[in-house]
């Protein structure tokens, strides 16, 4: 199956989400900021990266900037509770 990151600075929303992507099949990995998660995607290809937009420190656009770079065949996939039109767009 498909080798996934998640992203995102609440435990428990990051866990479930690995949890559900995980009885699919999946390899899932789990990251609580953008720090942590730029590491471990210079070590591992990922097939899809789904982070929040607002994490501590850089935001998960920052990070959606930096996986294109590093991974230019990744999907990414952002979410967020907290969303505008603005950061939509973005």
């Amino acid at each position: 199956m498909a080798r996934l990151l998640v992203v995102d600075d609440e435990e428990k929303i990051r866990r479930q989400i690995a949890t559900a992507l995980g009885r699919g099949g999946h390899s899932v990995d789990q990251a609580e900021d953008v720090e942590q998660a730029l590491v471990m995607a210079e070590a591992c290809m990922y097939d899809l990266v789904i982070t929040d937009v607002c994490l501590p420190g850089r935001s998960g656009v920052e990070l959606v900037r930096e996986v294109r770079r590093l991974q230019p065949l990744a999907q990414v996939v952002v979410i967020t509770a907290f969303g505008s039109v603005a950061d939509a767009v973005e």
